[in-house]
């Protein structure tokens, strides 16, 4: 069993002092439009810290598309963060581990 499998998934309290430096919001399972408005709303009027990596996965391109026109994708692009569109082909081309998530108020 490798270190990144979901048996080995923790409650943050169990875990202590961790660095995060890269976040998953979104995949092809959780990228709904309803993960989107959280994510989104969450980062309002924030920044991800300057050390880690965001990465915002919507599920298929008609959320995608909807992100755009409720305004997510601004509020994302202006929180500091990587988009990738089609989160089953961003997925595929790469192994990530999903993280939670730094904010800083800049």
């Amino acid at each position: 069993m490798g270190k990144d499998t979901p048996e080995n998934a923790r409650p943050i309290s169990q875990v202590g002092d961790v660095t995060i430096d890269q976040v998953v919001i979104g995949s092809c399972t959780n990228g709904r439009l309803e993960d989107m408005a959280i994510a989104a709303k969450i980062l309002e009027g924030k920044k991800v810290a300057p050390n880690v990596r965001c990465i915002v996965m919507p599920a298929t391109q008609s959320i995608y598309k909807e992100c755009i026109q409720r305004g997510y994708i601004t509020t994302f692009i202006d929180a500091g963060r990587s988009l990738h569109g089609r989160s089953r082909e961003a997925y595929s081309l790469h192994r990530m581990t999903v993280l939670n998530f730094s904010l800083h108020t800049g």
